[in-house]
Order: C-alpha cells, then sequence, then structure tokens
C-alpha cells in the first residue's frame, strides 16, 4: 500500500549536483541586471496642486495619561 509511495518520494529527493535547478537561474538574472525600480503593490499618486510638502505636526489632541483612570477602574467583578 506505502511501498511504491515511499519509493517514489526516495526518488524526488536525490540531489544531483549536474542538475540545473530552476530557481538559481532566476537568482543569477537578479545579480546581472541592476535594480531599476521595484513594483510597488500600493498605488502612488502626486499630491494635489497647492498642497504644503512639509506639513506641520498636528497637535496633541488628549493628554497621554487621560484615560488611564478609566481604564484602571474598568476591571472585571472576579480581578476583585
Amino acid at each position: 500500500m506505502g511501498g511504491t509511495d515511499n519509493s517514489r518520494s526516495s526518488e524526488q529527493h536525490d540531489e544531483n549536483p549536474d542538475d540545473e535547478n530552476p530557481g538559481d537561474e532566476h537568482d543569477e538574472r537578479d545579480d546581472a541586471q541592476p535594480a531599476k525600480g521595484k513594483k510597488r503593490r500600493r498605488v502612488t499618486t502626486a499630491p494635489p496642486e497647492g498642497s504644503d510638502p512639509h506639513p506641520r505636526a498636528e497637535p496633541l489632541r488628549h493628554p497621554a495619561n487621560e484615560n488611564d483612570e478609566r481604564l484602571k477602574g474598568d476591571k472585571p467583578p472576579h480581578w476583585g
């Protein structure tokens, strides 16, 4: 039942250094050609005309510790 599968899987794992690996060919091509630019996965658009290229940071709206007391008091009943 599993005898033929085992022999076939062992044949697949035999390594022959003379065989060319397609993955190696791809790596060689990448090294030979200079990288002109990566293909981006997200769309990039030009900023709208008249926008500030260096906008000011937004002011802080809330203090950093504003919600601390509420979070400390908001415990489940089993925490005691």
